[in-house]
């Protein structure tokens, strides 16, 4: 299954980069297989790698747990294509932004 989630406290994120059983509290998404083919087609991941060097990848969990990093995501998205998750994802960006936490990437 895959899913994107707004941790509620960054630690919440480390704890869950280092226990692959831990409960993140937050907000999420789980991403249906359209969904994700609309995100994965969007320029959304090249264009954020481009400016940040953070490969969002469909094979890994990726984490982003800086604030330059969360915020230049919101920037990405809100410039991106059109894509079926792009007012969930802002969503999710702004509510990590507001609590200093990040943002998973389950994929």
């Amino acid at each position: 299954m895959r899913k994107i989630i707004a941790g509620h406290s960054k630690e919440d994120l480390i704890n869950a980069s280092n226990d692959i059983n831990y409960e993140i509290v937050g907000k999420e998404i789980i991403v249906k297989d359209t969904e994700f083919t609309s995100f994965w087609e969007s320029d959304l991941v090249s264009k954020f790698y481009k400016k940040r060097g953070v490969l969002i990848d469909d094979y890994e969990t990726t984490i982003i747990t800086s604030e330059d990093d969360l915020y230049i995501l919101k920037e990405t998205i809100e410039q991106s294509s059109a894509f079926k998750l792009k007012k969930n994802l802002l969503e999710l960006v702004t509510y990590a932004i507001v609590k200093k936490s990040g943002i998973i990437f389950i994929f």
